[in-house]
Parts: C-alpha cells; structure tokens; sequence
C-alpha cells in the first residue's frame, strides 16, 4: 500500500541519515584523539573520557581519582590549549 511505501521511504532516510552522523561522529572523534595527543597526561585523559568514551563528569573524577573541580580544571586548560593553538594557526 502506499501507507507502507512511504513508511519503508522515511526509514530508509532515518537509515541514511543515521549512517551519515556515524560517519560525522567518527571523523570527530578521530581529531579529537589527533588533538588529545598533544596535550599534558591529565588533560589528554579528561579529554578523551568525556568525548572518546562518553563518560559523565564525575566518573572521570572517580577514575582519575581527582575532584570534580580539578577535572573540570583540566578540561578547562586543555580546551585553552585548543583555543590558543587556532589563534597561533589563524
């Protein structure tokens, strides 16, 4: 029926669509990680448990054994770090 020809289309699309962001997500998280290299150990760790591993804020705390506030510190520093190194490229 028709009903079903359009249902199969738009999740035909949704499927597209899907596949595209994990294709986005992927390209992301690969400059990510390229960028996360360049950066002091508990930085590079806050960094890559937040947006690699997609952990809250206060599991990295846990895991690195640090309050929330000095994690949110290294994160802090480490997007610094990213914001000075594309004015020094621009």
């Amino acid at each position: 029926t028709n009903f079903q020809e359009f249902l199969l289309t738009i999740m035909a699309d949704m499927e597209s669509e899907m596949e595209e962001d994990k294709r986005e997500l992927q390209r992301l998280q690969e400059r990510i990680t390229e960028w996360a290299k360049t950066l002091p150990l508990p930085e590079k760790q806050v960094i890559m448990m937040r947006y690699i591993a997609c952990l809250e804020w206060a599991e990295i705390a846990d895991n690195m054994a640090y309050s929330l506030r000095q994690v949110f510190r290294f994160h802090g520093d480490a997007v610094r770090r990213l914001s000075d190194a594309g004015k020094d490229n621009s």
